[in-house]
């Protein structure tokens, strides 16, 4: 939070910067915190959604977060994804795909308004499933569903260790409202946890 409020202010050659941007006091309460195993969109495995929820449960039990239900039924980003990021990168994607892509990305921006009007935080899996083998990518872009739908909308998100399953890692991600990545950053400093080195091996 102190390297954005360092970072942050206009800029007279920039036109999209954003207004200098203070580090915001500390709300004072309890976090009130919701989870969503899959944003209504992707698949992801149950035992990695029951690792980031029990870790919720253990901070709403030490009376650290108020956790309550939500339901997030987001549509899927990749429509919006890849016209959006071939405009950023310069590319000219098809008028009707874009299109389709902002209105899409609307969609989805007025779901997460309602949203954050009851809760501060959001917090997901960082992905549906646990670590897949070097050089598996490709097949495994699925990966990266539950990110994708704040790279497109631009709410701050976080991602923390919440433990292990099966001896992988499980992450959470931690997502607010637009601007308040003080109340993402503090919601993640409370929720992660320490997880062993992992093994090394040489060939």
């Amino acid at each position: 939070m102190l390297a954005t409020s360092i970072a942050s202010g206009p800029d007279p050659v920039e036109p999209t910067a954003l207004p200098y941007w203070p580090v915001p006091p500390l709300p004072g309460r309890m976090l009130t915190v919701g989870f969503s195993a899959d944003l209504g969109y992707a698949r992801t495995d149950p035992a990695v959604g029951e690792v980031v929820l029990t870790r919720l449960r253990e901070l709403a039990g030490a009376g650290m977060i108020s956790l309550t239900e939500v339901a997030v039924r987001l549509a899927n980003p990749v429509g919006a994804w890849l016209p959006l990021t071939a405009l950023e990168n310069g590319r000219h994607p098809d008028p009707g795909e874009l299109e389709r892509g902002y209105e899409l990305r609307r969609r989805n921006d007025v779901e997460l308004s309602l949203l954050f009007q009851r809760i501060d935080v959001l917090v997901t899996p960082t992905t549906p499933q646990t670590a897949f083998p070097v050089g598996e990518y490709e097949s495994n872009l699925p990966a990266g569903d539950l990110c994708w739908a704040f790279n497109v909308s631009g709410h701050p998100a976080i991602t923390v260790p919440a433990g292990l399953l099966d001896g992988l890692p499980v992450g959470l991600q931690a997502v607010a409202a637009p601007h308040r990545d003080d109340l993402a950053v503090l919601f993640a400093s409370l929720a992660a946890v320490s997880l062993p080195d992992p093994p090394v091996y040489w060939p």
